[in-house]
């Protein structure tokens, strides 16, 4: 290593991603490059979060609890369990979706918003009236010419 102060580090080589830079600078996590021996699965050289990259040198991906990857994500809970508001997908869940979800909020779910079916447009349970029963049709005369 170089006395005058102008190395961080020097190992020795001209080799980039081992921990000291080919310009005897000191890899670290923000300086925008993927390095430190495999320590970084990304590095965008910025310290902010939902752009793909944590400041942390970490792929932001649904169920880290971060609402991130560059608007992709609706919500992110941080679990992997559907029916609390935010699906596994990091989805919104919502009235009409089909499932039964938002945390007991909805009563059923039938994924229309039409009422008069059993469930409301608005998910919630309805009776419907059972059908009436039509006379059975008496039947038809008989024709003379069947005779």
């Amino acid at each position: 290593m170089n006395n005058s102060g102008s190395e961080q580090c020097d190992d020795g080589n001209p080799k980039d991603g081992d921990g000291c830079t080919s310009g005897c600078v000191r890899e670290r996590c923000g300086d925008g490059v993927v390095n430190n021996r495999g320590s970084e699965q990304c590095d965008d050289g910025n310290a902010k979060d939902a752009d793909g990259c944590t400041p942390a040198c970490v792929r932001e991906r649904c169920g880290d609890g971060v609402v991130n990857n560059s608007g992709a994500e609706q919500c992110d809970d941080g679990n992997a369990k559907d029916g609390d508001g935010c699906t596994s997908a990091c989805v919104r869940e919502r009235c009409g979706d089909g499932v039964v979800n938002n945390s007991g909020a909805e009563q059923c779910d039938d994924g229309n918003a039409k009422d008069g079916d059993g469930c409301t447009q608005e998910c919630r349970k309805e009776t419907v009236p059972a059908p009436v029963a039509k006379a059975p049709a008496e039947p038809a005369p008989a024709s003379p010419l069947a005779e």
